[in-house]
């Protein structure tokens, strides 16, 4: 409550001065902003049009331009913006300083950008910018210039060492950026430069770096093969840079690439760093050893080492005695046999070896044999005395077994250490264990593995059960079995035993010989998710997906997703279906009929259903499905007609496509209902319809619209696109579609894409169709998956 009213007496106070675009809509829909405004941000939408840009026409003082992303986490949304706020209004909007673009698609800017000389920050981060324009080394008061993530740059100006000012330059993510400009020395102000790329000519070299004494944050050296003197290295003096505390070194992975004659050993051990550094990786060094400075415990406050495509190195070094190291990855290393006393670093007096190491990955090591052990150490328990993770993948070489006091190990993952044998190792913390092309006997040890939560095993042979002690397993939750072609029943097929009763979720996919799955399935009460895949010798059994000969189903009662693909013989779905959520059916080529009283599901989110050739109608009372929010009709061509009571009233997306019987009655559809509609995409059906009809109506909060594979369309009406809220809009495979309406398109409109449409497509060209005025200034319009706006 605090947080609001704080919140609301800073947007009063400041209300003449700063302003968020989305709060000065009044109840006309029109912007109130003040001509005094000096700052202003607006969250960036997957479209934004011109429209709502028309207000700073009059902010002629605008400081502050401030594109704010949508946080969706984990995924990177793609916003376009209209062409209009590069070709006009930039231009006027002279006293800009602060100026953020980042997250649109855009390729290029104008020359404009240059006459922003009070410019202080610019931020094209995550945009698809190609190259700067030289106008931009004009802005001798930026002092932030932030490129990140910007994968489709190719060059910087070469006029950067002109921007006196700057002070920060963040390059991370621009790989296609493969040279420095010129004389980037001069920025002798720089706090932050995160890469930088060695070069054998004037003004790219190395000692490009002896000035920047500043330099903080991360910093990654590349192409350090081009080190033209080790006295280069010595003048970039990276040992006095005591702010810098994440370090990249990486030379060329190219086998054909030419390498200086400098010694890399010599490069590498006059680029140590200061005893600050608290990460390092080192990529592609080709030395045959790795100098003393690296895993020297003076490096007090080092986190994360990784060691990587290090090809000549046959000895790791001594890493045990780094004080607060907590993730080491090895990856690649392909000359390394042994891995022995010498990579611990202590003696039988020593104190604890990788006393804070939390993480340790071995990845892809060809030939690597042994892991030596240090028994007296083991015993006293001082290796590795926090280790929560260990990770051995594709060793394939590598025998014996692993250490044994793990104590503290909680996730456990071996991937293709076929070699390795069974472990006499105690693991009670273990909670997470990832098997595969492992010695089978690894599932002997499980019975002891009380506290493990998620098991995943994948393509283990010579098995084909699980062991007889899987039932300890009295923690498991999620249980994953995968490419396990052996693999006839998951317990003994004679015995009575059962899963785990803590199981909430099962994945089996690609198990070619299992036939039959344990008794007791519906004891399973915390079951939620069951995913059964390409299991063909599967005939009757409780599942999630199902194979094409299955005849009987049966599911657990708390059971929340359902899916059921490729199913041929399966001609009738029973009242006692119960998820509590999704449905999706897929090629369930005999089925004809729902249950005659409808889908008995009070909280269904979701229905899907897929290539059902012989289904006549969808579900009875489908009305009565009000949690429904998802409906996806696809194949099924003998539906003629949908239920009485039309569609589900809270619908947020309905996709109707190949069903060839279905004719567009407004009636039988009833859109016009469907208030909460967002998304629709129709198409394949009614194939002789020319035009919509004028009572075609379509609910004005649609957002999205898809039309497809109607051959004989020629004209969209006025009566689909007459929407207030039409962001995007796709037309596909209509040959004979020539026309837009004749009004024009929705104003919201954000994107237009077209495909096989050839006629409309004439009319749409850039610069030369009839229709290039009506969509110019749309953020996006694609043709045929180009984008050519």
């Amino acid at each position: 409550m605090m947080h609001d009213l704080i919140n609301d007496l800073a947007q009063y106070v400041a209300r003449e001065v700063c302003f968020r675009l989305e709060d000065k809509v009044n109840s006309n829909g029109q912007y109130n902003v003040s001509e005094r405004v000096r700052h202003s941000s607006f969250i960036r939408q997957k479209y934004d049009v011109f429209r709502e840009f028309e207000p700073f026409y009059k902010t002629k003082c605008l400081r502050t331009f401030l594109a704010l992303p949508v946080f969706v986490p984990d995924l990177e949304v793609e916003c376009y913006l209209t062409n209009k706020v590069f070709q006009d209004l930039l231009a006027k909007l002279g006293c800009l300083r602060v100026l953020s673009l980042t997250g649109y698609c855009i390729s290029e800017l104008q020359d404009c950008i240059g006459d922003l000389s009070h410019l202080r920050y610019l931020n094209l981060s995550h945009t698809k910018i190609r190259y700067l324009l030289e106008s931009l080394c004009a802005l001798c008061n930026l002092q932030t210039l932030d490129l990140s993530h910007c994968k489709k740059l190719t060059k910087l100006p070469q006029g950067m060492g002109n921007l006196i000012s700057l002070r920060y330059l963040n390059i991370v993510c621009t790989d296609n950026t493969t040279e420095m400009p010129l004389h980037i020395g001069k920025l002798i102000n720089l706090k932050k430069l995160s890469k930088f790329i060695v070069a054998k000519g004037s003004g790219r070299r190395i000692t490009e770096l002896k000035g920047l004494s500043h330099l903080q944050g991360q910093h990654s050296l590349f192409d350090l093969q081009n080190v033209a003197e080790i006295r280069d290295v010595r003048v970039a003096n990276l040992k006095e840079k005591c702010v810098l505390d994440d370090l990249v070194m990486k030379w060329s992975s190219g086998p054909n690439d030419i390498r200086s004659e400098v010694d890399e050993f010599e490069v590498l051990n006059m680029l140590e760093p200061h005893q600050n550094l608290k990460k390092l990786s080192i990529f592609f060094y080709v030395g045959s050893k790795f100098p003393s400075w690296i895993g020297n415990p003076s490096f007090v406050n080092m986190v994360y080492l990784n060691l990587c495509d290090c090809s000549n190195i046959t000895s790791l070094p001594s890493l045990g005695r780094l004080p607060l190291l907590k993730d080491l990855k090895i990856e690649r290393m392909c000359g390394v046999s042994l891995v022995d006393s010498e990579f611990y670093g202590g003696t039988p007096y020593s104190d604890k070896l990788f006393p804070s190491l939390e993480t340790l990955t071995f990845r892809e090591m060809s030939k690597w044999e042994k892991w030596f052990q240090l028994l007296e150490f083991e015993a006293a328990e001082k290796v590795f005395p926090y280790l929560h993770e260990l990770v051995l993948q594709s060793c394939p070489k590598l025998v014996g077994d692993l250490p044994n006091l793990l104590t503290s190990l909680i996730k456990l993952s071996i991937f293709e250490c076929p070699l390795l044998t069974a472990p006499t190792l105690s693991l009670p913390s273990l909670r997470e264990l990832n098997l595969e092309q492992c010695d089978e006997r690894f599932l002997t040890r499980l019975k002891d593995l009380t506290a493990l939560t998620r098991l995943k095993i994948e393509n283990i042979s010579n098995l084909s059960c699980l062991p007889e002690n899987f039932t300890c397993l009295v923690s498991l939750q999620v249980l994953e079995v995968e490419d396990y072609s052996e693999l006839r029943s998951l317990l003994l097929i004679d015995e009575d035993e059962e899963l785990p009763s803590s199981l909430e979720y099962i994945e089996i996919e690609d198990c070619s010989n299992l036939v039959k799955l344990p008794k007791g399935m519906q004891k399973l009460r915390t079951l939620e998710d069951l995913h059964i895949k390409w299991c063909p010798k599967l005939l009757s059994f409780p599942s999630e997906s199902l194979p094409s000969l299955l005849k009987n189903l049966e599911l657990p009662a708390a059971l929340k997703c359902l899916r059921i693909w490729d199913c041929d013989w399966l001609d009738y779905i029973p009242e006692r279906l119960l998820p509590n959520s999704r449905v999706a059916c897929k090629k369930l080529l005999f089925l004809e009929y729902f249950p005659e009283s409808g889908l008995p599901i009070h909280n269904l989110r979701a229905l899907l259903i897929f290539e059902c050739e012989n289904l006549k109608s969808l579900p009875n009372r489908m009305h009565d499905l009000t949690t429904l929010q998802h409906l996806t009709v696809f194949g099924c061509p003998c539906i003629e007609t949908f239920s009485e009571g039309g569609f589900p009233p809270n619908l947020l997306s309905l996709t109707i496509l190949g069903c060839k019987q279905l004719k567009l009655r407004c009636a039988m559809w009833q859109l016009h209902k469907l208030t909460s509609l967002k998304n629709l995409i129709v198409g394949e059906f009614d194939w002789d319809m020319v035009s919509f009809s004028e009572d075609f109506t379509i609910p004005p909060n649609l957002v999205h619209l898809q039309i497809q594979r109607l051959p004989k369309l020629k004209s969209i009406s006025e009566g689909p696109l007459d929407l207030i809220s039409l962001e995007a809009l796709d037309v596909w495979i209509c040959p004979n579609l020539q026309c837009l309406p004749e009004k024009g398109l929705p104003i919201t409109l954000g994107l237009l894409h077209i495909r096989n449409c050839p006629l409309l497509e004439e009319e749409c060209r850039n610069e030369k169709g009839a229709y290039w005025p009506i969509i110019s200034n749309l953020p996006r319009v694609r043709i045929n998956y180009v984008d050519i706006r």
